[in-house]
């Protein structure tokens, strides 16, 4: 038997395995960056991120909890960053300013909730904390240690914003998830 998300295979078997899971992820990123205007690339999409390139990023996090707990975050170099709130408010952006910020609040916010939506139409229950952003190198990204992870990409501008997926399964939750299969 595979190792799957979390240790739980009812949950990846539910999505069509992990393939479905990226899939589901891929495509509410290209979902989402639609809805806000934002021209992708047609090239596929990267299935994983490999070696994080070390330097600058901005990442948008938020937290969910329910039948799974865990994280979603959107990570983007400082350039795409720009260029997407360049396109989003019709303007020139060349700082991480409140614009820039509450850009990718927003895009954090609409990611979060669609994928909400899509895991409920298929009888997960979640719930996503606002998202949080944090730009800069002098940082850590932190989680605990049986989270398992997927990754993809949306490709702007031959720039990718990294989509991931931190995901464990809640302790309290293991009849739902039982009943799941």
């Amino acid at each position: 038997m595979s190792r799957m998300i979390g240790g739980h295979p009812q949950f990846l078997a539910a999505l069509g395995g992990r393939a479905g899971l990226e899939n589901l992820l891929a495509a509410t990123g290209r979902e989402v960056l639609g809805v806000f205007h934002l021209a992708l690339d047609p090239a596929p999409f990267p299935r994983s991120p490999g070696p994080w390139s070390p330097g600058e990023e901005i990442i948008v996090m938020a937290g969910f909890t329910g039948d799974m707990q865990g994280v979603l975050s959107l990570h983007s170099s400082p350039d795409l960053a720009f260029e997407m709130a360049a396109k989003r408010l019709g303007m020139a952006v060349h700082d991480f300013d409140s614009r820039v910020r509450e850009m990718l609040e927003e895009l954090g916010d609409a990611v979060a909730n669609h994928f909400r939506a899509k895991l409920q139409n298929l009888g997960w229950r979640c719930s996503f904390s606002p998202p949080a952003v944090i730009s800069g190198s002098e940082y850590h990204f932190h989680t605990t240690r049986r989270s398992q992870y997927v990754a993809c990409a949306v490709i702007m501008g031959g720039k990718p914003l990294w989509l991931t997926l931190g995901l464990r399964r809640a302790p309290e939750r293991d009849d739902l998830l039982d009943r799941a299969t």
